[in-house]
């Protein structure tokens, strides 16, 4: 059985080209960095964190457009409408930055 961070899926580019990502993916580590420091937070503690983080590491060349664009695609079949919608309103503040 493959490890986690071994994973890969096929996702959309923002050309609709599909392509092979996987989810150690610049995004995916900074999730699991600020989710696991922020463990035990409130939900809008952790909403803060993930994007003042995702801002400091666009700023930084850290983590590219592309990136957060794989990320949300990736992961938006596995959240439930409520979730998706946190997700979008999240993500639109990350790339408004």
């Amino acid at each position: 059985m493959k490890k986690f961070s071994e994973y890969s899926a096929n996702v959309k580019n923002e050309e609709g080209k599909e392509e092979r990502i996987a989810s150690n993916e610049s995004a995916f580590s900074l999730l699991k960095r600020v989710a696991s420091k922020y463990e035990g937070a409130s939900e809008d503690e952790l909403i803060e964190a993930i994007i003042l983080e995702a801002r400091k590491a666009k700023s930084e060349g850290r983590l590219s457009e592309q990136e957060i664009t794989n990320f949300v695609n990736m992961i938006s079949p596995m959240l439930n409408d409520l979730q998706r919608s946190k997700l979008t309103s999240v993500i639109k503040q990350i790339k408004s930055s």
